[in-house]
């Protein structure tokens, strides 16, 4: 090959003149490095041949330690410890207050159900640590704010007993709660135990649940052995509303809400009226008579839950007009339906002023006093409209038997 200078050029390198170009001078070639994919060979394609974490992945896990998982991992890793054996009590409490505080709303309460958390929590409620039945039944009055939470409760932990075969004994979950009110010592299981129920109750399908479950009976029985003594605390205050509130909802809203609660013979409505301080009678009466209750309930009116709703007209009737009736003779809610007007007739507004007038003499009454008052008649003589039709229908049905 040759330039039109006509000089030579050579493999070893330009010739040297005029108009010649310059060539590189040959190197050594580099060794070629195969990349790490070249050097891997597949020979399946089975996923478990193919998955990157063949190796164990839960080894650094310690048994005894509350961890979290990711994604659809989270709950039923937190219910895989709550029914692991022998697991530390702290352990569990904290692993229960994780599950209280992811749950926060309604989604997330979702994933926890379906993640068998009722039953985790209803084995937990006869642990015989203390702090652990306490957040137990945080658990499970966050649960039950949902339908599909409280359709678990009749299940209870069944579906776990299958799984832990002679460690825990299967059962639905309010009976146990029930319990927990009987034999538990501790005054934050019972609120708490109060506070599950009065969430249950929230809904009419809670409200039948506590009857079909057979819970009514234990909760009455607590009531009756508490009352008619005011709480000794904060904590058994609240358990005791939260359990009025329970049996005002069932007495309302469940069917044979009043069943359990006065056939066993306890004397609960009188319980109730000692505890307001009123009705001497019917309290000797509900107490010490045989059948005492029997046809005060038999009217289906659900006179608890007349006598629950009047707790709550305690801060609008003012203690002053309480103690008027009081000093006046008026003790009975049967005396104060004649005290005014006959049953079934309403008193007009001067036999009101009359009335509040007699009660306390040149002392005026607001337009609260006035609303509860007039409220407080009209619950009285309705109740005492249908005693007097009840028996007037008994009567005429044992002339009915005679030949």
């Amino acid at each position: 090959m040759t330039w039109a200078t006509g000089k030579k050029l050579t493999a070893a390198g330009p010739v040297t003149g005029r108009g010649s170009v310059a060539m590189p001078a040959k190197t050594a070639a580099a060794p070629v490095k195969p990349l790490q994919a070249y050097n891997r060979h597949i020979i399946s394609d089975h996923l478990k041949d193919r998955h990157p974490y063949l190796e164990d992945i839960r080894g650094h896990l310690k048994g005894d330690d509350v961890s979290m998982a990711q994604g659809d991992r989270l709950f039923p890793r937190l219910v895989e410890q709550l029914t692991a054996p022998n697991m530390a009590p702290e352990r569990l409490v904290e692993a229960l207050r994780t599950v209280c505080d992811l749950c926060s709303h309604q989604e997330s309460k979702t994933v926890a159900i379906s993640s068998d958390v009722i039953a985790a929590a209803t084995h937990l409620l006869l642990h015989d640590a203390v702090p652990v039945r306490r957040d137990a039944c945080r658990v499970i009055s966050s649960m039950s704010l949902l339908v599909g939470g409280r359709g678990l409760l009749q299940v209870g932990n069944a579906d776990l007993a299958g799984k832990l075969t002679g460690q825990i004994s299967a059962g639905p979950t309010l009976p146990r709660l029930a319990k927990l009110l009987l034999s538990c010592d501790d005054e934050l299981v019972k609120l708490h135990a109060a506070e599950a129920f009065q969430a249950v109750t929230i809904f009419r399908d809670g409200c039948q649940q506590v009857v079909d479950q057979g819970a009514v009976v234990g909760v009455t029985q607590y009531m009756c052995g508490t009352l008619p003594d005011l709480p000794s605390s904060p904590s058994l205050a609240l358990c005791l509303l939260r359990l009025l509130q329970t049996m005002a909802a069932v007495t309302m809203y469940a069917k044979d809400g009043m069943r359990d609660i006065f056939s066993t013979g306890f004397g609960l409505i009188g319980k109730v009226v000692r505890f307001l301080g009123w009705g001497p009678e019917l309290r000797t009466v509900t107490m010490y008579a045989k059948d005492g209750m029997r046809d005060i309930f038999s009217t289906g009116f659900g006179l608890i839950g007349k006598v629950v709703r009047f707790l709550g007209w305690g801060p609008e009737l003012r203690t002053v007009w309480v103690d008027a009736l009081k000093n006046s003779g008026v003790t009975t809610l049967g005396k104060l339906s004649y005290a005014v007007s006959l049953p079934g007739t309403p008193p007009s507004a001067d036999d009101m002023d009359s009335f509040t007038a007699t009660l306390r003499p040149g002392a005026p009454i607001t337009l609260g006093d006035s609303s509860a008052m007039k409220q407080l008649i009209f619950e009285s003589q309705t109740m005492t409209v249908a005693e007097l039709r009840s028996a007037m229908q008994s009567t005429d049905e044992d002339v009915d038997d005679y030949p």
